[in-house]
């Protein structure tokens, strides 16, 4: 699907509303220049309250890990980071740093069970860090050489254990600069008061330095949603189709969606592996990324769609696919086909003796290169299809186990997460075997999205 993960923003945050400290002299470090010794209060998990900031960098690579207990891609990074820091403790410190109170971060810890053997040292109550390195949307990585250089500002994807590797062995850190706009606010649907709009449907391209995000106004009664608005940013076309299709739920796989266009390459986003095998892309662009970074400012939107009153979800994403027919000039229809498909049962039925949980904190593990699932805690089989039906190349799957309680299970190889390209079949059924599952393929009807040429 090439869907990719993006930082997120909380409009009601007050740290992206906060006026300036009194006598403020405070300015932003660039790349290159040297971070301004400071001195660090309120900090958990460490030997000390306070420190400063030269204690984590002398010797060692700094990565300085911006989060916030409401942002979700920040709590799935926290463990990853820290797996990272005990494997790589010798080489790197990473600290965590958040503008929230140390109340707010003592009660995430107490939810997050699996937080509390980190080794993370976390600074609470920020208003400095912050001023060095701006930002709008979290998580946000600040990377600090041993000297006190400031080499990088990224994403959370690129920490991982090879790039740190290639920061400390080859001196390089070849990614695009996180960048982004400090003025934007996504509360503002225009220049008209918002008591006064009843019915609105925009497609627009997305400025530069704003992140994905997702705002719908919603209720759930009697197991159904209604929905009033929703606002997505940072999506390709295909993205938007693949909205529209699943009622914004969950995955839906990536075979369940075909083409019938002249020109694929306006709404489906493109991979490294295109990239590599296209020999007159390669002789146009130096790299991936610069390819990537044009395409997607050709083909990068955002969509909001107002309703005067809340409607059952199915009439509102039915009127949103009817609305991005007309936007960009194509057909698509939701229609049923017969399709081979995955299925996952029990060997012997109505034996789930093999089906357990610990019941540790509920928790899906991957390994410290971002690549592949490694485990899931606690959690219910749903899981292990939703993130099956993510990769491109590998057929529907279905669990027909009828088994709702949460698992424990441990995978060998689930493929790489964040290309979710392919998985292998063979190898997903001996990890399943050993919980009493059988992997087996068969044809049935599904409901597919098809998109022609108008």
């Amino acid at each position: 699907m090439g869907i990719r993960s993006f930082a997120q923003e909380n409009a009601s945050s007050p740290s992206l509303n906060r006026p300036p400290l009194q006598s403020d002299k405070i300015q932003p470090i660039k790349i290159g220049q040297k971070v301004p010794e400071t001195f660090l209060r309120g900090i958990l998990n460490y030997k000390d309250s306070t420190a400063q900031l030269s204690d984590f960098y002398k010797g060692k690579l700094l990565i300085i890990d911006f989060w916030a207990t409401w942002c979700s891609p920040c709590i799935t990074s926290l463990p990853i980071l820290d797996s990272i820091h005990k494997v790589m403790s010798n080489k790197v410190n990473i600290i965590a740093v958040t503008y929230q109170t140390k109340d707010e971060v003592k009660a995430f810890f107490k939810k997050h069970k699996n937080m509390e053997n980190s080794t993370l040292p976390f600074v609470v109550g920020d208003e400095i860090l912050s001023r060095f390195f701006p930002y709008k949307y979290v998580p946000q990585e600040i990377w600090i050489d041993s000297n006190g250089y400031l080499r990088g500002i990224t994403t959370n994807d690129n920490v991982t254990v090879r790039n740190i590797d290639s920061l400390l062995n080859n001196n390089k850190l070849n990614f695009l600069t996180k960048k982004d706009s400090l003025t934007y606010d996504s509360r503002k649907y225009s220049n008209f008061q918002d008591k006064d709009i009843l019915f609105r449907s925009v497609l627009a391209k997305t400025p530069l330095g704003i992140g994905g995000g997702w705002v719908d106004f919603k209720y759930v009664q009697n197991y159904s949603k209604y929905y009033k608005r929703i606002f997505l940013t940072h999506r390709t076309p295909l993205q938007l189709f693949y909205t529209a299709y699943t009622h914004g739920e969950g995955y839906v796989n990536y075979k369940r969606i075909f083409f019938d266009l002249t020109d694929s390459t306006k709404y489906i986003f493109p991979t490294h592996g295109e990239f590599n095998a296209n020999d007159s892309l390669r002789n146009l662009y130096t790299n991936y990324d610069q390819w990537l970074n044009d395409w997607e400012k050709a083909n990068d939107y955002c969509y909001e769609l107002i309703m005067p009153h809340y409607v059952k979800d199915t009439i509102f994403y039915k009127y949103m696919l009817q609305d991005l027919n007309r936007c960009f000039d194509i057909q698509a229809n939701i229609e049923k086909r017969l399709l081979p498909c995955i299925v996952i049962k029990l060997s012997d039925p109505g034996n789930t003796t093999k089906l357990r949980t610990t019941g540790l904190p509920p928790q899906t593990y991957w390994n410290p290169n971002h690549d592949t699932l490694k485990r899931i805690q606690n959690e219910p089989l749903s899981v292990l299809v939703s993130t099956l039906n993510s990769f491109k190349k590998n057929d529907p799957v279905i669990d027909l186990t009828h088994y709702t309680k949460p698992v424990d299970m441990n995978f060998n190889n689930m493929g790489n997460f964040f290309q979710r390209e392919k998985y292998d079949v063979d190898e997903l059924r001996k990890d399943l075997a050993k919980y009493g599952l059988e992997v087996i393929r068969e044809k049935r009807l599904f409901e597919v999205l098809i998109i022609k040429q108008r």
